[in-house]
């Protein structure tokens, strides 16, 4: 367990998750990214078949833009 305790004990008020996700805002957008591999992004999605769902993931570069899988 980490110092401040749990993550659901570490925001309990909506106020301090605001506050965090605001810092981290900041932080992106200050990011410069210069090189491949250097940051990305992500995304997951499913997709409703007859027998269930189909995930589908995307991880992307941001420096190059291209998909890695």
């Amino acid at each position: 367990m980490t110092k401040g305790g749990s993550f659901s004990n570490r925001f309990r008020k909506a106020e301090d998750y605001k506050a965090v996700v605001k810092e981290l805002h900041v932080k992106i957008a200050r990011l410069t990214v210069t090189r491949p591999i250097h940051a990305g992004c992500s995304d997951v999605t499913f997709i409703l078949v007859r027998h269930g769902f189909l995930y589908l993931v995307a991880i992307k570069d941001w420096a190059t833009r291209k998909v890695f899988s």
